[in-house]
């Protein structure tokens, strides 16, 4: 009986620990070549700082609290690697810091599609930045071209991002409603609402971090006659986020709506506008 009694404990240890915790993250994985670091640090640009301790192998498992999605970044030298963390999720990486050309790579969990698409983002536009000779260059540029530099990698991220055909049922339904049922739309919005606007009084390239707040919010109504003034694409990131971006046809106007799949539904989670 003594024997049954425990082998029961330990497999409710074992469903405890495997558990989804809704408001928190499961990050684990493992560091290689990594000499003799014992730990690495996780943080984001509102203070946040998490120490993940590494076992001798260099592997790693810890919980992150965590409400919502957002970016985050694991310092390294003078630089570190960007992530991007979802609550509900296991996740989980490998860190190999002899490889120069794709140390970080995601291998299991909900935001995996995201961190990759990501990461295959920023490498096309550095490359882009190097070929007409650096972040100087691109600032020198006359306003023309300025402006025409923009528009052909804008015309490219809609390419990119129109990758999915078919979204699923449920956040088809979840647009239609958040469009047309104003309560709802306050109901599935995770106040404050993270995102970025464009800074007052200033150019179309000067964005800054914005939280948008729930006695101040606009109500989004259904965007039409795309064909003569806004082009729409959706990125489908597995079957829990999706993105939208809305451009104008002048590229003078970028919306951006990210939206995520939570324990009471869809929800409209990061918002960019300018």
């Amino acid at each position: 009986m003594k024997k049954i009694i425990g082998l029961l404990f330990v497999a409710f240890a074992i469903m405890a620990c495997n558990k989804m915790p809704k408001d928190a993250v499961i990050l684990s994985g493992k560091v290689e070549n990594a000499k003799e670091l014992k730990e690495l640090k996780i943080v984001n640009n509102k203070g946040f700082s998490k120490v993940l301790k590494l076992n001798a192998d260099g592997s790693f498992l810890d919980t992150i609290k965590l409400k919502k999605s957002g970016d985050f970044m694991i310092p390294m030298g003078r630089g570190g690697f960007k992530l991007y963390l979802m609550p509900e999720d296991n996740l989980k990486i490998t860190l190999d810091l002899k490889n120069k050309e794709n140390p970080l790579k995601f291998i299991e969990g909900k935001a995996v599609v995201v961190n990759q698409f990501i990461q295959k983002e920023e490498k096309k536009d550095s490359k882009k930045i190097e070929e007409i000779g650096g972040v100087r260059a691109l600032f020198s540029m006359n306003e023309d071209d300025f402006l025409k530099f923009l528009d052909e990698n804008n015309k490219e991220k809609v390419e990119a991002f129109n990758t999915a055909k078919d979204l699923p049922k449920d956040f088809v339904e979840f647009y239609d409603k958040f469009h047309e049922d104003s309560v709802f739309q306050i109901e599935h919005i995770t106040f404050p609402l993270e995102g970025a606007t464009r800074m007052p009084n200033s150019d179309i390239d000067s964005m800054i971090p914005y939280k948008w707040r729930k006695e101040n919010w606009k109500i989004h109504k259904k965007f039409e006659n795309f064909d003569d003034i806004f082009t729409r694409s959706f990125y489908l990131l597995g079957d829990d986020a999706v993105i939208e971006n809305i451009i104008g046809v002048d590229s003078l106007f970028q919306m951006q709506r990210r939206f995520s799949k939570l324990h009471s539904g869809w929800h409209l989670i990061y918002y960019y506008e300018n």
